[in-house]
């Protein structure tokens, strides 16, 4: 979790880190499937044939994880990021087998089919990590959820999937992920890049002043483009 919001900026040292994921055993779930980050490194869902690769726009649709003779189980789409290579997992769980009983009977917040109408997302970061690589974090929808201390930290991503119907603008990229239909035999889902508004600058056009403590960022934007500086850190103006 990053500070109130779903995903931080690709250099954000503040993710949420395996373990302490429950929806996973490995991460302090009592049952359960694994995820399906650990299930491809494991070569029990194989890529490309059981794991989509999405770099661009389009409609699919996902088979439910613990369901066996499914032709896709999960998508795995990319972050345009230019710092690093990121991916996002996006899988599909219902009440099967182990994953019978996912959602917990404590919190009244979170709704007791809630991780069955939805997609759970976890980011896969390529580095710089070291040993830390590939290891899956948990995305958390509803990051403003109730809880606190030890509580806030494992019993609240219990209402982390992104839910039918919602969808997601990655604030740091031109990426949107949204869930639509969700059924027993299946999740659709579309992905879409925006056409990129506003070019990156170059460090040419950035002027520090250490005396005044000032400087100035410029970028540009091509014809017709509507967009608006934002920015996380309380030191900046924009």
């Amino acid at each position: 979790m990053y500070q109130g919001a779903p995903l931080g900026p690709p250099n954000d040292p503040d993710f949420r880190d395996f373990p302490s994921d429950p929806f996973d055993p490995l991460g302090g779930a009592t049952s359960g499937h694994h995820n399906v980050v650990f299930k491809s490194l494991l070569g029990w869902i194989t890529q490309p044939k059981e794991v989509r690769t999405v770099t661009e726009d389009g409609s699919y649709r996902i088979g439910p994880l613990e369901a066996r003779g499914q032709e896709t189980y999960a998508l795995r789409v990319r972050r345009p990021i230019s710092e690093r290579e990121q991916w996002i997992w996006l899988e599909f769980r219902q009440p099967i087998g182990f994953d019978g009983n996912l959602n917990p009977t404590t919190w009244p917040h979170v709704p007791i089919d809630h991780v069955y109408n939805g997609a759970l997302l976890r980011l896969v970061d390529r580095g710089p990590y070291g040993w830390r690589n590939d290891r899956p974090r948990l995305i958390d929808f509803t990051p403003q959820s109730a809880g606190s201390g030890i509580e806030f930290r494992v019993g609240d991503f219990w209402d982390a999937a992104l839910q039918s119907g919602d969808s997601w603008s990655d604030p740091y990229s031109n990426l949107t992920i949204r869930i639509g239909d969700v059924g027993p035999s299946g999740l659709n889902a579309e992905v879409s890049y925006d056409e990129v508004c506003v070019s990156e600058v170059s460090s040419d056009l950035v002027r520090l002043s250490p005396m005044a403590q000032r400087f100035r960022v410029e970028v540009l934007s091509r014809a017709n483009c509507s967009w608006q500086p934002q920015t996380h850190s309380d030191w900046i103006e924009n």
